[in-house]
């Protein structure tokens, strides 16, 4: 299993409660690179189940039932999967600010592409990615049918960039649109939230 946001955690965890006929049903899990994370249902505090903040790793529910071992089998696996998809996020986050960093240090423009495409381009940009990204380049894959590709380059280059990006991954149809550092800000989550609002007003390009 992968890329499990913590948001399908928390809707499992009010159906399981639904299932079992308790009030909450929370999970402690312990990652290697993230420390103690704590899932609930989202809707409420921690509350009775703070207690999970201590202690080993385990489901707690409100009332406290013993949890049925293929129930807290499946929910220990889906916690594993969030938070290895909120560790991609972090590398990709942290990443992202180095380039930004080193770019502006030697006074270079840095470019933040976001695109949409199918799920089967996109495992194709995945496998793309692996073996064909230049030096000075960031490609990832970062939710369904979604991709952010970075470049050690000004915003005029992405049109010819993305051509070739197109016909090497065999993207096809894709969307996109482009934020540019220093020009449009200096900082990942700004650059982001500008780039984002573009794409959601770019048509479908045809090449």
């Amino acid at each position: 299993m992968s890329r499990v946001r913590p948001g399908v955690v928390a809707a499992t965890l009010r159906d399981i409660a639904t299932l079992l006929g308790v009030d909450r049903v929370g999970i402690a899990v312990d990652h290697p690179r993230r420390g103690r994370q704590v899932f609930v249902d989202g809707s409420r505090l921690l509350g009775e189940l703070e207690c999970l903040l201590d202690g080993p790793p385990r489901i707690h529910s409100v009332p406290d039932v013993k949890i049925p071992v293929g129930i807290a089998d499946g929910l220990r696996v889906l916690a594993d999967a969030a938070c290895d998809t909120s560790a991609e996020g972090d590398d990709f986050w942290g990443s992202l600010d180095r380039m930004l960093a080193v770019a502006r240090r030697a006074e270079r423009a840095v470019s933040i592409v976001f695109g949409e495409a199918n799920v089967d381009a996109l495992a194709r940009l995945r496998a793309y990615s692996e073996d064909h990204t230049r030096v000075g380049e960031m490609l990832v894959h970062t939710g369904p049918g979604r991709f952010v590709w970075v470049l050690d380059a000004p915003s005029t280059v992405v049109p010819r960039a993305l051509a070739r990006l197109v016909d090497e991954a065999g993207l096809g149809r894709t969307r996109y649109a482009v934020a540019e550092s220093p020009r449009d800000g200096c900082d990942a989550p700004s650059l982001m939230d500008i780039v984002a609002i573009r794409l959601a007003e770019t048509e479908l390009l045809d090449r």
